[in-house]
């Protein structure tokens, strides 16, 4: 049963039933049920289990308690798994590549202005 709304639990157009046939051994006792079915649709709710007894057909006991703890179950979402994190590949230091990187831009950088200066000085020669 579903312990929100009252009414038989159904997933997937089936109601969720258990049988079992058994000769008690005294008058006292348990007797215990696996129910199978899709829970992925009921993160949050709580289901509660009623029982009817049967002798030659005939409803002798019964047990319909929507609010009994003992034959309720809480359904919880099952915990998201964290999204691996993406790996570069590569464990080499960052900081020595760096160095290399800016002292390659400040030749690069040099060389440059060095060459506008001569480019400079050669077309002031030129316009002489």
């Amino acid at each position: 049963m579903d312990k929100e709304t009252g009414k038989e639990l159904v997933i997937n157009g089936n109601t969720v039933t258990q049988e079992i046939t058994f000769t008690p051994e005294k008058a006292d006792g348990s007797v215990e049920l696996t129910f199978k079915f899709d829970g992925t649709s009921l993160g949050g709710k709580t289901v509660v289990a009623f029982e009817s007894c049967l002798y030659d057909g005939k409803e002798v006991a019964v047990h319909h308690d929507i609010d009994s703890k003992e034959q309720s179950v809480d359904i919880t979402n099952p915990p998201v798994p964290e999204a691996p994190k993406p790996k570069t590949g590569d464990n080499s230091p960052v900081l020595p590549l760096t160095v290399a990187l800016a002292a390659s831009a400040a030749a690069i950088g040099v060389g440059a202005k060095k060459a506008s200066r001569t480019k400079a000085a050669k077309e002031k020669t030129e316009d002489k």
